[in-house]
């Protein structure tokens, strides 16, 4: 065979060096296995792990996983680390059932019994972690409002929704942002496989934040032309419709803001740090459950079974 320039040209990069799949191979043969894998689990009858998929879904839920190593909001220690992967895998957190040991500040102790997975430990209202996590969610999305250029007050007593039988404190109110509208937030976080959410959580994605949407509509209808926007979160990272429609509204203000004071910004760079904040926050605040309610809260001492 007459060996030409052409054919030097066409063949020479396979004689210096081996063959190579096309990029992305690994990643598609890792979505095959997850679509296969994903299937198997809605063919069985396991509620748990059908809600499980669901609401590890979305565009917020595991950003803190895939997070750039210099993000220290995705900072986790070894031990928050081991929890938040068993959690989101669906690794059972021990192998025998077990009693709760979340004490409380008077040392009453839960002593609710526990599925091997822990369940129990995200809506157990013994002790101050369940509380501690919605404050620092409630902290992080006030942080990320902040850098709109916005007014953000904590805690902010509104009178239009109070009624006779309670005062309204909202979680956040933000004001006076140049490219923001007021907003009234309220946080809230719910884990989909409590009794209440069941079984519509384990069919349909989403399902108990919508619920908890539903709840704040109800419990803070529109007055005197203000709204309150639920930010509803579930224990796997899924966020509500109103936290998806807010965030990039959000984005864009900061963006701006950004941008006239000369910064190099876009708006899915914000997302993107904006979603491992909330994420980590939220994982970090799954991790401290479980352990406080499997091994007793760091720090006190607590009855051994």
């Amino acid at each position: 065979m007459l060996v030409t320039e052409t054919n030097v040209a066409a063949t020479s990069p396979d004689l210096l060096r081996p063959p190579v799949p096309p990029r992305h191979t690994m990643s598609a043969i890792l979505k095959v296995i997850a679509s296969s894998r994903h299937g198997q689990i809605f063919l069985t009858d396991d509620a748990r792990d059908r809600t499980r998929i669901n609401s590890a879904g979305g565009p917020n839920a595991g950003k803190s996983l895939v997070a750039p190593a210099g993000l220290k909001a995705a900072h986790f220690a070894d031990e928050e680390f081991t929890e938040i992967l068993r959690w989101r895998l669906g690794i059972p957190a021990q192998s025998h059932v077990a009693l709760c040991h979340n004490v409380t500040a008077d040392g009453r102790v839960c002593e609710e019994e526990m599925n091997l997975h822990c369940d129990h430990a995200m809506a157990c209202s013994t002790g101050p972690l369940r509380i501690k996590r919605h404050d620092n969610l409630t902290d992080c999305l006030a942080d990320i409002i902040d850098e709109c250029g916005a007014h953000v007050r904590r805690e902010a007593y509104m009178k239009c929704f109070s009624t006779e039988a309670s005062d309204a404190w909202l979680d956040i109110w933000a004001f006076g942002g140049l490219h923001l509208p007021e907003l009234i937030l309220d946080m809230t976080v719910r884990h989909p496989f409590v009794a209440r959410y069941q079984p519509a959580a384990s069919q349909r994605a989403g399902s108990a934040a919508a619920i908890a949407e539903d709840d704040k509509q109800s419990r803070y209808p529109p007055a005197r032309g203000r709204k309150v926007i639920a930010f509803a979160v579930e224990t796997w990272g899924r966020l509500g419709e109103s936290a998806e429609e807010l965030l990039p509204l959000l984005a864009e203000a900061a963006t701006l803001r950004a941008r006239r004071r000369g910064q190099d910004a876009t708006a899915g760079s914000f997302l993107r740090r904006w979603r491992a904040m909330l994420d980590g926050c939220l994982q970090r605040g799954v991790a401290a459950a479980l352990l406080s309610a499997t091994h007793g809260l760091a720090g006190r001492l607590h009855k051994r079974w």
